[in-house]
């Protein structure tokens, strides 16, 4: 069983199959999310999400509910913070234990962070058309 997430949304803007929604929440909506601490989006009233919409038309003001797959917020977390934090960490310690200069590990450590980090950015649109599914609400 997949646990999704589902907030009701407002379609803004809808241009060359891509849509811009309007998430207005109230704070019950992710009262029950073991980290709201951490979520940037948890402290906004008001979200905007563009998503692509697969070739149905939506017009400005539709009302639609956006469900959000639970591996929406554990992934990011393993691919953002917990692989790059093991890739940092692992050269550091390959450098000691091959008694490799600490100067050239920290930079040799840093570099392969910051290539990570470009190399995610290049690949984020393909894993944000995972995470995401659009649907229309019922009037």
């Amino acid at each position: 069983m997949t646990t999704r997430v589902r907030h009701t949304a407002t379609v803004e803007t809808v241009e060359r199959g891509r849509l811009t929604v309007s998430i207005d929440r109230n704070d019950s909506a992710c009262s029950a999310c073991a980290i709201k601490s951490l979520c940037s989006t948890a402290k906004n009233r008001s979200t905007r999400l563009d998503i692509d919409d697969d070739g149905r038309k939506f017009n400005v003001g539709d009302t639609v509910t956006v469900n959000i797959a639970a591996r929406a917020v554990r992934y990011p977390m393993l691919w953002s913070i917990i692989i790059p934090c093991l890739l940092f960490v692992g050269i550091i310690a390959y450098g000691d234990f091959a008694e490799i200069d600490e100067n050239k590990t920290g930079l040799a450590a840093f570099i392969a962070v910051v290539v990570y980090f470009f190399i995610g950015f290049l690949v984020k649109y393909i894993l944000r058309k995972r995470q995401v599914e659009i649907t229309l609400q019922p009037q």
